[in-house]
């Protein structure tokens, strides 16, 4: 007890002489440190003595208004004034009952004092409003708690809050400081002084988010959404990084989808996302056909993810920093919900019934992700027979007169056969793309042939064509002679493992590609030593 006067003491008299060699926050943050020190040292040791913890407790807010006078906070000088003059009235009235015990000779009065009396703890609850204010665009977390107005600093208070929003919310926020009533609070402030009306709003500021690894997110989610974990998923999350999230070849129940959608939403350093090749149990009828399968009778059929399950698992995405989106073997066949703000590099929606809609939508999807680098369409069925509006040719003319600054443009068309004349049709459209810069066309395959091919020449910006494994109906589309009379240069043609023989029934083939102006085969030459091997294999000593 007398260490805890001398303490009060030494910091009475250094309130009148702060240290003239540090700056007066950190004096100010040295004096509320003693003097919390001070009341945690009363709370814990003196609990057998309630008539001097009182005391003690009246000597320590009296220094806490003197120090709060001196730095000139009058919201938190007024409310520790509050504070003390309520310690006084119950201190006379604890005094005042010992002496009328002491008369009546009961004296044992420590089993009923345990504490500092129940007002001070009891009474002091409060419900507080606390809204969690983040730095970045993510939506703010409000919520409401009950709390006990303990001798505490802010920083316990910032923690308290932290620890909810990850429980509640899945997202845990680095705080740095509480505002209320128009006045910041730092965390060396004495807590007590700020929490003074019931449900008193408080805004909590974060200025940052702890990075949480995706199994955390996992379990986390689990355990907040009454959501049973997987075992399989476990495991995968077990190996996987906070930037790279992989969930690939994964039999999921639909119950599932909400925690993976957690863990996509609340990993913030998230680039790389894949989720390809993804069965979902559900529900249903079984059917002898198309993409469902049964496994138990037919309580249950497995199907791949379809327009609506992306939807729910992107529900949230960082757009900001999502880079990789692979998509291919699953059920999509809608792409307005990709038309988003994100900054992807690649998206890969092979292998899926996706149809035509997406070529007559890619000029709104190019213009909303400028930075777009790389589309996988192989195998999509973009090639069906369907009727080109002219909203969707007025589309691509804005687009090609649309100025902006963007990355070049790889397109894979590849394993699409192209009904009646669709690729005729979507030629024409496509020499308005401007970005191109690369198309694959890997066994493309159509009703009415390629008749306008060479005009793809009209592309400044393209200078590689892809052709690897193409059968040989692919080649014969190809007006190569013409295209590359018209082209002038070309970086890189790739025709690897196109089945290209020195005689036989695809000699005109070479002819054509052989037949080019000398010119543009030097230039091949220097670019593209691949391609010039291939030149020498089937029959470069003819030139």
């Amino acid at each position: 007890m007398q260490e805890i006067l001398i303490i009060c003491c030494m910091r009475n008299s250094c309130i009148t002489r702060p240290n003239r060699y540090g700056s007066s926050k950190r004096v100010k943050e040295e004096y509320l440190k003693s003097s919390n020190e001070a009341f945690e040292y009363v709370e814990a040791n003196l609990m057998t003595s309630p008539l001097d913890q009182l005391s003690l407790t009246i000597d320590i807010f009296k220094l806490r208004v003197r120090i709060h006078e001196y730095f000139d906070h009058q919201l938190q000088l007024e409310s520790c004034k509050k504070l003390l003059s309520e310690t006084i009235k119950e201190e006379k009235l604890l005094r005042q009952k010992l002496e009328n015990n002491y008369l009546m000779n009961t004296m044992d009065i420590i089993p009923e004092y345990t504490r500092i009396t129940p007002s001070i703890h009891k009474a002091f609850k409060m419900k507080i409003q606390v809204k969690v204010v983040f730095s970045s665009n993510m939506e703010a977390i409000e919520f409401k708690a009950q709390y006990e107005r303990a001798p505490e600093t802010v920083q316990r208070l910032l923690d308290d809050i932290a620890t909810r929003c990850w429980i509640q919310h899945g997202i845990e926020p680095v705080l740095s400081h509480l505002r209320t009533m128009d006045h910041d609070l730092f965390p060396e402030d004495y807590l007590r002084n700020i929490i003074t009306q019931e449900n008193q709003p408080i805004e909590a500021y974060a200025k940052d988010i702890v990075i949480k690894q995706p199994l955390q997110i996992y379990l986390n989610a689990c355990d907040r959404l009454k959501v049973e974990p997987v075992k399989e998923i476990k495991l995968r999350l077990t190996k996987q990084s906070s930037n790279k999230i992989s969930f690939t070849g994964l039999n999921l129940s639909i119950q599932q989808l909400a925690p993976l959608q957690q863990v996509i939403h609340h990993s913030t350093t998230l680039q790389t996302l894949k989720l390809s090749t993804n069965m979902l149990c559900k529900k249903g009828r079984f059917f002898f056909f198309g993409t469902y399968y049964n496994i138990t009778h037919i309580l249950f059929f497995f199907i791949s993810i379809g327009d609506e399950d992306l939807k729910l698992l992107l529900e949230g995405a960082n757009y900001d920093r999502l880079g990789e989106l692979v998509l291919s073997n699953n059920r999509l066949t809608s792409v307005h919900l990709l038309i988003q703000p994100f900054r992807l590099r690649s998206i890969d929606l092979s292998h899926n019934p996706i149809g035509p809609s997406f070529l007559k939508h890619l000029p709104t999807f190019l213009i909303a992700v400028p930075s777009l680098k790389l589309i996988n369409l192989e195998n999509t069925h973009i090639g069906h027979h369907t009727v080109i509006e002219p909203e969707t040719q007025q589309a691509y003319e804005q687009f090609e007169s649309h100025k902006m600054s963007a990355a070049s443009l790889s397109i894979d068309i590849s394993s699409n056969h192209f009904e009646n004349d669709m690729l005729i049709q979507w030629t024409t459209l496509w020499r308005k793309l401007k970005r191109l810069s690369r198309l694959d066309m890997a066994s493309v395959t159509s009703d009415f042939g390629w008749k306008n091919f060479d005009s793809l020449s009209d592309l400044s910006t393209l200078s590689d064509l892809g052709f690897k494994y193409s059968i040989r109906e692919t080649l014969n589309y190809c007006r190569f002679h013409e295209f590359f009379r018209l082209k002038g240069q070309l970086n890189q043609l790739d025709l690897t493992a196109c089945g290209l023989t020195l005689d036989g029934n695809d000699s005109h083939i070479r002819r054509k590609l052989l037949t080019v102006g000398s010119e543009w085969i030097r230039y091949l030459k220097i670019a593209n030593i691949i391609a010039c091997m291939l030149l020498f294999r089937y029959g470069h000593a003819r030139l």
